[in-house]
């Protein structure tokens, strides 16, 4: 499962993003619609299968809900493993249920019809925006970017397609610019190479004007908000190089255009890696801006690397207030899709956490964190360059006791744990602070269970790693 967009209403964290389903019929990837309350409980799991298919549906990080009044607006993509057959679209009620979901096959020239981002009109009639790939394409890579307009209760009015036979137009994200005029987020490759671009169109989609990037190798908007001067910002990614390997090297990209779409800066940002990306774009209450996404950095030591969630906030002039790169210690891959603010002006974020090792049993799991306004998990360890360690759920299998702990404490390895590939018991443990140090690490002759001390540690949260891959936190009274 994996959290892709997030919205707060009140004292309730909604979060968007899919789960597989793992009893019969075992379908893959459904729309997963989850509620928290502020201090991460769960409330609800619901699931919304769509037709009784093994179908995936797919939201886009960042990008694919759209909240008006009570309704939350809802697209995706949809079809076999890669979700890229269809486009749906699902509203969603006050209380967080599905009032209609939609998939929307493509056209007798399309191969791929999927819905990146969507928008609740005035009138309560609805405006998506889609991508389609022309059969004989290799599948996924979309050629055209589609304007679609519907009622409110999604069924299609009109569309119009923008497209040339010298290039692919890739759209990314489309925003309200005024009462009648959209602004379509989107990446123009042909010959040349790649530069984002934004289309400013009338509503009924004709082009009244069309910027075009002069920094190239930038990608297609993933979030575009207007700024306080009347002004408008994006984030995106940046295509660096191409590794000795074959592999695209990517950093974060921003850029801020004026009330006329001029460029007034833009700047790149982060480590060169195929993992670094930005995928969302928040408003604070200040008026200032959250980028988020991933990034490749060093961890612990200065050969070892991963993926981090990354969030960086900054001005509408381009100076940069904070900087957090975040880990969770289940899993080597995190990122961050999308965030919200909540009424104390802390943070919201949801991703995922990820691991691509043949024994984990669920190596993807939904990521959700609370930071004060300053992007920190603990104040006492936040600084620009501090990394802050998430504390996971426990693992199945994995018990520490007591817990609150004072003193001495015991870590024990169930049946379960043996029964999922801890057959040869506790050989290793670790124990991290928030701020990511090592407290407490030994090796030990493999058994069920050991017995650790936490007399000289400082009241708090640690998390305690067995064997490298079996976590649970324990409190420091």
């Amino acid at each position: 499962m994996d959290f892709s967009n997030i919205l707060v209403k009140g004292d309730t964290i909604i979060t968007i993003g899919r789960g597989a389903v793992l009893i019969p019929p075992y379908y893959p990837g459904k729309l997963m619609i989850s509620k928290f309350d502020l201090s991460g409980e769960v409330f609800s799991w619901f699931n919304e299968y769509g037709p009784d298919t093994p179908m995936e549906f797919i939201p886009y990080a960042g990008r694919s809900i759209y909240q008006k009044e009570n309704k939350t607006l809802v697209v995706g993509g949809a079809g076999d493993y890669f979700a890229d057959d269809f486009g749906f679209a699902a509203m969603i009620d006050q209380h967080s249920s599905v009032d209609w979901i939609k998939i929307y096959p493509p056209s007798e020239n399309s191969y791929a019809y999927r819905f990146i981002s969507g928008i609740i009109l005035a009138n309560n009639d609805l405006l998506f925006l889609a991508n389609r790939q022309e059969s004989g394409y290799p599948a996924g890579y979309p050629i055209s970017s589609v304007l679609i307009y519907s009622d409110n209760e999604g069924n299609v009015l009109w569309e119009r397609e923008y497209e040339s036979s010298l290039a692919y137009y890739i759209p990314g994200c489309f925003t309200i610019e005024t009462d009648s005029t959209y602004l379509i987020g989107l990446r123009i490759t042909n010959q040349d190479g790649s530069h984002s671009t934004i289309l400013k169109t009338n509503q009924d989609g004709d082009i009244l004007f069309e910027w075009n990037n002069d920094t190239p190798k930038t990608l297609e908007p993933q979030k575009i908000l207007k700024t306080p001067d009347g002004g408008f910002v994006f984030v995106s990614k940046y295509f660096k190089e191409t590794s000795e390997a074959g592999y695209a090297r990517y950093q974060g990209y921003i850029c801020k255009l004026d009330s006329t779409l001029n460029k007034e800066w833009d700047m790149i940002l982060g480590q060169q890696s195929s993992l670094t990306r930005f995928n969302s774009l928040i408003q604070t209450y200040d008026g200032k801006f959250i980028a988020l996404g991933a990034v490749w950095d060093t961890f612990q030591t200065d050969d070892v690397w991963r993926q981090k969630g990354w969030l960086v906030k900054f001005d509408q002039n381009g100076v940069i207030d904070w900087e957090r790169k975040i880990i969770s210690t289940s899993n080597r891959y995190s990122e961050l899709s999308d965030a919200a603010e909540t009424e104390d002006h802390g943070i919201v974020a949801c991703g995922l956490s990820q691991s691509f090792s043949s024994y984990e049993d669920y190596p993807q799991r939904g990521w959700l964190l609370k930071l004060d306004e300053w992007g920190c998990l603990d104040p006492a360890f936040c600084d620009s360059t501090t990394t802050i360690l998430i504390p996971p759920e426990e693992n199945i299998g994995l018990s520490i006791s007591p817990n609150p702990v004072s003193s001495f404490f015991t870590v024990r390895l169930y049946k379960t744990a043996f029964e999922n590939g801890a057959s040869s018991g506790i050989k290793h443990v670790q124990v991290y602070d928030l701020a990511g140090r090592v407290v407490f690490e030994k090796e030990f002759p493999p058994q069920s269970s050991v017995s650790l001390t936490a007399d000289n540690w400082q009241p708090g949260i640690y998390v305690v790693v067995v064997n490298d891959r079996w976590v649970g936190k324990v409190v420091r009274q």
